[in-house]
C-alpha cells in the first residue's frame, strides 16, 4: 500500500499534486462567494500590536497545521497527536485576551503574491477553509502568522522593515528561548542583542510533542514570570505557547525568523540556502547540521543552554 506521506511527497506524484492544486484554485472565486471568510490582519498590522503592546503573546499556525487537524496528518516532523491537535482547535477559537492567534497570510491578501503562490493558497484554503471554519471566531479578528516569514520571496524594502519591527519585539532584562535541537536560534546574528540574558531549553527537533509536559513543568518551576519566551519548535510551540501564556508568561511563537534573519543579511531573498550550523528544515541537506562553526559563538550557546529534553 502506497502511504499517505509518499503521496503527499514523493516525486512521482508531483504532476498528479499540481493538477489537483490547480483544480481547486479554479474554484476559488466561486468559494469565496458562498463561505464568510476570516478577518485577517496584514503582517505589519500584527507587527504593530506586538511592538507597542509588551503584554501580547501570539501563537500562529501554517497550512501544515491545518492539515495537521483536519487530516489529521503526519507532518515531517511531527506525528499526529490527539491531544495536540486538541490544542490547536482550543486556541482556534481566539476568545483570549492579550493572546494574537495567527492565521497564515493566505486568509489575509492573495493580490501581493506570486502566481505559484497564489495556486497554492487557493488551493490550499478551498481543500481546508470548509472543515477548518467550525474551529474559528468569525466575529474576531485574527493576527497575521506570517510575521516571520519577512525574506524569501519578498523585495528588500518589505523585509528591512519587517525587521526594524522585530528589534523593537525582541527587547528586554531576559529572554528563554525553548527550541529544537540545533536550532541555535539568533547564534551569530544580532537578532537578540536587545535582550541583557539569553536563556536557552533544548528539545527534540522532530517529535517534541512527547516532551512538552516535562518542559512546562521545568518552565513553571524554574523562569520568572516576567521572562519573554521565544519558542521555535513547530507544531509543539503552539502548544507549549498556550500552556505557558494561560501560565502568565508573555510568550512569542517565534518560528523561522531567525533562519529569515540569516537569509535577509545574506542577500537571499530568490533562493533559500543552507545556514551553516543551523537547522534549516525548508533546505536540501538542512536537517542534518554539525556544531556551529563560530567557535565564539558556539561557546557562548552552549553556556545559555539551562536543560535539556531529548
Amino acid at each position: 500500500m502506497v502511504s499517505s506521506k509518499f503521496v503527499r511527497y514523493g516525486k512521482p506524484f508531483h504532476y498528479i499534486r499540481q493538477l489537483v492544486k490547480n483544480s481547486l484554485s479554479l474554484l476559488y472565486p466561486i468559494f469565496k462567494m458562498a463561505f464568510k471568510m476570516p478577518k485577517v490582519e496584514s503582517v505589519f498590522e500584527t507587527l504593530e500590536q506586538l511592538s507597542t503592546n509588551n503584554k501580547l503573546s501570539i501563537v500562529r499556525f501554517g497550512d501544515g497545521e491545518i492539515l495537521y487537524i483536519n487530516d489529521k496528518l503526519n507532518l515531517p516532523f511531527q506525528k499526529y497527536e490527539e491531544q495536540l491537535a486538541d490544542c490547536f482547535k482550543e486556541i482556534f477559537s481566539n476568545k483570549h485576551n492579550n493572546l494574537l492567534v495567527g492565521l497564515p497570510v493566505g486568509y489575509h491578501d492573495l493580490s501581493l503574491m506570486s502566481k505559484e503562490g497564489q495556486i497554492f493558497w487557493r488551493s490550499q484554503i478551498v481543500w481546508n477553509y470548509p472543515r477548518l471554519k467550525k474551529y474559528l471566531n468569525l466575529e474576531t479578528n485574527y493576527a497575521n502568522a506570517s510575521v516571520t516569514r519577512l525574506t524569501y520571496g519578498f523585495e528588500n524594502e518589505y523585509t528591512s522593515k519587517g525587521f526594524e519591527y522585530w528589534k523593537k519585539i525582541l527587547i528586554g532584562n531576559n529572554a528563554l528561548i525553548i527550541e529544537g535541537e540545533k536550532t541555535r536560534f539568533g547564534v551569530g546574528n544580532d537578532l537578540l542583542n536587545n535582550f541583557n540574558t539569553i536563556q536557552r531549553i533544548i528539545a527534540p527537533k522532530h517529535d517534541a510533542f512527547d516532551k512538552c509536559d516535562e518542559i512546562l513543568l521545568y518552565v513553571k518551576n524554574t523562569i520568572n514570570i516576567n521572562q519573554t519566551i521565544l519558542i521555535a519548535l513547530g507544531p509543539a510551540a503552539k502548544y507549549l505557547s498556550f500552556k505557558l501564556f494561560k501560565e502568565g508568561y508573555r510568550v512569542i511563537d517565534i518560528g523561522n525568523l531567525d533562519i529569515e534573519y540569516e537569509w535577509y543579511i545574506r542577500g537571499a531573498s530568490k533562493e533559500r540556502i543552507l545556514i551553516p550550523g543551523k537547522y534549516t528544515s525548508e533546505v536540501k541537506g538542512g536537517r542534518e547540521i554539525g556544531d556551529y562553526p563560530n567557535q565564539n559563538a558556539f561557546e557562548k550557546y552552549k553556556s545559555e543552554i539551562i536543560a535539556k529534553f531529548l
